[in-house]
């Protein structure tokens, strides 16, 4: 009998080309017993797979196909795994096999199921272990016959303007010609035919179809249509341009997987300099495969092999076995350059290929072009404080920067008598409050033409305010609401706070959210940094900052527009070759106003920095103005960028908007999330207390409108967001992050190394097709909550639900440890643990040491640096009563951790959190 583990991934390999192709819908199952029916429903057929017997020789099965579609089904065919050895099968054929892989096909007599009719056919299994499928295919497919047959005319009476004769069709093939179908040109008004039909006539076209005792056309025989027919008198009547199709059984028990690999690198920019840089390349897939090209896409020269060797030091590869595959690349960095690349594997059974990555060379942001920075923004500082600016129009002040900038471009300063500006990226739109440009070195600025309030706040503020291990959890389980909710990061740029009429609010908010369980740190420096570094880990992130909406030119003269971010963070030289990258990828820009020059951030710094949606599980909340444009323009770019980054759903305002507004929407926005409304029912309970608008609510206010244009608040993202899991989420690790990797351990908070694979060696999930794991290798964290040298966790805080009754996971730990270091101070251990809503420990309900477990040889695993030997505890299962428990929130906690070295490293393997 054929291994069940090679069944498994052919099944999965399968399934990938099924997906790619479309040439089915995946099964909806209804499963009613053993010995039993099994329904499958598929695109135009169903399939009932009947168990009506069985003995402890056999089983006794009966197979149903019903014609769902409107069309008849014509010599059909179904392939599928019958997971035995068929016997005594009746109504149907064998037409090929393969082990327990079966192609199964009509007799004559049942050839065709017109719609809404049914074919049955039995057989007996035999087998060690009965299965029930979990798959069929319907594999009769109409093709078009370019060769092997004829077709003859015979006019066999012909008068002024009629005629009677026969089509022949000639089967000039070694096979039948099964269901076929005649189409051709004729002048001939076909009024009569017999041994076929007519299924269409369109002008002069026909398609005429077998009839039961018609077909199959045997190999080397004719088949003969008869016709009776007129025609326009004085014309010769003719047939002519004939294609025939045929009804094939067409399969392939190996069929071409058409995959896609996920390719993407440690960095993928790198500053120009002197010698070369180490860059490593990854390259993510489900199929199983010995090693993937990488190619170069400009030239198609193949560059080197990503491997799975867990050779980390040689390829760049930490851990064999894990589907991800790795090249250690050495970059030429000399000059300023874009490296292009892709991944490509084929053989005769499977096709993979990757989306292009794109390596961008920069170059250095260097003293002269700081220089040049520096002198450009001194002079739109001398015109922006000029008396004579502040008495122009915003249509004469935009004249007056685009003049002083073409100025610089053209002729420069006394200091630097060259162009300092990209004459044809100077850009300005009506009524936007912005002049934007590019100095010479690349880097996108802007002058900023009205106050910055006016700009970024509105019109500011107005008056008003395999083995298994069981468990119970009894009802001590505290029944509070949990102390620590989540984490919230207040970036607050509106002013320097001193002596500021909005600080003190933001004071109020900390205090009553961290008596709500919401830990609240707010920054009052808000720099680049801040955006980059600290967003990562927080449940509610709030921009409480300017905002405007940004038009600028791209390298073609395309004209582009961002949503933006100002920051009080004055623009240095030295700033700027510490953001040089962003600044040089226009992630974000000088901006020069009435105050100084400060850094706007565009919305790639989002995307472009959390690249692993390191800002899972949050929410954002932008008081900034134009958040989502201005002008009728809704642009959701910001928000899409924050989506790239992990966050679940973004709040902000189209066009500017009041301060209080906004402030008191954000606020209450947050106090809704922590009385555990989600994110849409949170905003629509803002909406109703304080206007759909800010006009709505400055009219209630003030009892007059304000005459500006209106703005008011977008959700985008998850509207079921909240703040804390009311429910488990992804146990089953089967949901795929915002930018569609499945390499996250998406719902879950992560410490270290922790991922989402489809395999490991010669370990696949036990539910679904992928899992969770856990390691002390690279990547991992230098602590955890478990006293080791380096290790890593996945946790999750979820309400247990009423009635719920069993909590249960799967694990299996897999270690380089054992067995030469068991009784030895190399204890790597794994835990999993439960804690209340006070973080304290209540159970530890998972626990596994190289001294103390039992480990079984594994192969097809090699972690870095170790020796080539891994041992597995096996899947284990571990089953929780929580019957007494429900409506009380716990946090689920698992972590693996180094003890002794960071040499010999260890795995835990999880999946199937279930609750029920």
């Amino acid at each position: 009998m054929k291994s069940k583990i090679n069944t498994n991934l052919r099944r999965i390999l399968s399934g990938c080309a099924a997906f790619a192709m479309a040439s089915t819908l995946m099964p909806s199952i209804s499963v009613f017993a053993q010995t039993g029916k099994t329904v499958y429903s598929f695109d135009g057929y169903d399939v009932e797979y009947n168990v009506v017997n069985e003995w402890e020789e056999g089983q006794s099965v009966e197979v149903k196909i019903t014609n769902t579609s409107d069309e008849s089904l014509y010599n059909w065919a179904i392939k599928y795994d019958a997971e035995g050895t068929i016997s005594r099968l009746w109504n149907a054929s064998v037409v090929d096999s393969d082990e327990t892989d079966y192609v199964i096909r009509n007799k004559s007599y049942n050839y065709e199921i017109k719609p809404d009719q049914s074919v049955k056919f039995g057989y007996t299994l035999s087998d060690d272990d009965y299965i029930t499928p979990d798959d069929f295919e319907l594999c009769s497919v109409r093709k078009d016959l370019t060769d092997g047959y004829t077709v003859d005319i015979q006019k066999d009476e012909v008068w002024e303007d009629g005629i009677r004769g026969h089509i022949v069709i000639n089967n000039t093939s070694d096979s039948p010609i099964e269901a076929w179908k005649l189409c051709f040109d004729s002048n001939i008004t076909i009024e009569d035919i017999w041994n076929a039909d007519i299924i269409s006539h369109e002008d002069n076209h026909y398609t005429i179809d077998c009839q039961e005792w018609s077909n199959p056309i045997p190999a080397g025989e004719s088949v003969s249509i008869g016709f009776r027919g007129s025609f326009e008198p004085e014309t010769e009547p003719d047939i002519n341009a004939f294609s025939l199709s045929s009804v094939v059984i067409d399969y392939d028990f190996n069929p071409n997987v058409e995959g896609s690999i996920a390719l993407s690198a440690d960095k993928t920019e790198i500053l120009a300099a002197d010698g070369s840089e180490t860059v490593y390349i990854y390259a993510s897939t489900d199929a199983q495969v010995p090693s993937i090209s990488l190619v170069d896409s400009q030239s198609g020269e193949v560059i080197g092999q990503l491997v799975d060797d867990g050779n980390y030091s040689v390829s760049g590869d930490d851990m064999q076995g894990d589907g991800v595959y790795s090249y250690k690349a050495l970059l030429d960095k000399s000059e300023a350059k874009d490296y292009y690349f892709t991944a490509e594997y084929s053989d005769e059974t499977t096709v993979l290929s990757s989306d292009t990555l794109n390596i961008h060379v920069y170059s250095e942001l260097t003293d002269i072009d700081n220089s040049e920075i520096a002198e450009v923004s001194n002079k739109l500082q001398e015109l922006r404080t000029s008396p004579e600016f502040d008495e122009m129009t915003l249509a004469q002040r935009a004249q007056a920067a685009t003049a002083l900038l073409t100025d610089l471009a053209v002729n420069g300063t006394e200091d630097f008598e060259y162009g300092l500006v990209d004459e044809d990226s100077i850009c300005y739109i009506d009524q936007m409050g912005v002049v934007t440009f590019s100095h010479s070195c690349g880097v996108l600025a802007c002058v900023i033409l009205v106050d910055d309030d006016e700009l970024f706040n509105g019109a500011g503020d107005v008056t008003g305010d395999e083995g298994t291990n069981s468990y119970v959890l009894d009802s001590s389980l505290s029944s509070d609401v949990p102390d620590e909710v989540g984490s919230a990061l207040v970036l607050y740029a509106f002013d320097d706070t001193i002596g500021s009429s909005r600080y003190p609010h933001y004071l109020d908010y900390e205090e009553e959210w961290e008596s709500k369980g919401l830990d609240t740190v707010i920054d009052t420096d808000v720099t680049v940094t801040d955006f980059k570094e600290s967003m990562a880990g927080n449940s509610v992130v709030v921009f409480a900052m300017h905002g405007g909406y940004l038009p600028y030119k791209t390298v073609t003269g395309t004209i582009e527009y961002a949503p933006m971010l100002g920051t009080l963070e004055t623009a240095t030289s030295a700033k700027n070759i510490e953001y040089q990258a962003d600044l040089m990828n226009k992630r974000i820009i000088v901006g020069t106003s009435t105050s100084g020059s400060h850094y706007l951030v565009l919305p790639d710094l989002f995307s472009d920095t959390y690249q692993h949606d390191e800002l899972d599980n949050s929410t954002v909340f932008m008081e900034n103005c134009c958040g989502y444009g201005e002008d009728g323009t809704v642009d959701y770019s910001m928000a899409e960028a924050l989506e790239d980054a992990g966050v679940e759903v973004t709040v902000g305002f189209h066009n500017s908007v009041f301060a209080i507004y906004s402030r008191d929407m954000m606020s209450t926005y947050v106090d809704n999330l922590l009385d555990s409304m989600t994110a849409y029912d949170a905003l629509e309970d803002c909406k109703a207390q304080f206007g759909d608008d800010h006009e709505e609510w400055y009219f209630s206010m003030t009892g007059v409108h304000s005459g500006y244009p209106v703005a008011y608040p977008i959700l985008y993202g998850d509207e079921n967001f909240v703040l804390y899991n009311s429910e488990l989420k992804n146990g089953s690790f089967e949901s795929a992050s915002a930018t569609g990797s499945y390499n996250t351990v998406v719902s879950w908070k992560d410490q270290g190394d922790a991922r989402v694979l489809p395999m490991l060696g010669d370990l696949y999930p036990v539910d679904g097709s992928h899992m969770a794991i856990i390691t002390t290798g690279v990547g991992s964290a230098e602590s955890d909550y478990l006293a080791g040298t380096e290790g890593s966790s996945i946790s999750q805080q979820f309400k247990i639900p009423d009635g719920a009754t069993t909590l249960s996971f799967t694990y299996n730990v897999v270690s380089e440890e054992p067995t030469e270091w068991v009784g030895t101070q190399y204890d790597d251990e794994f835990s999993a643990k439960i804690f209340d809503v006070h973080s304290s420990e209540v159970m530890q309900i998972a626990h596994e040491t190289v001294n103390t477990s039992q480990w079984y040889a594994v192969s097809g695993i090699d972690f870095d640096g170790g020796d080539h030997t891994c041992y597995q505890t096996g899947w284990k299962t571990v089953t929780v009563d929580v019957s007494a428990c429900g409506g009380r929130y716990i946090t689920l906690k698992f972590g693996v951790v180094d003890k002794g070295d960071s040499i010999y490293d260890t795995a835990a393997l999880i999946d199937n959190v279930v609750i029920s």
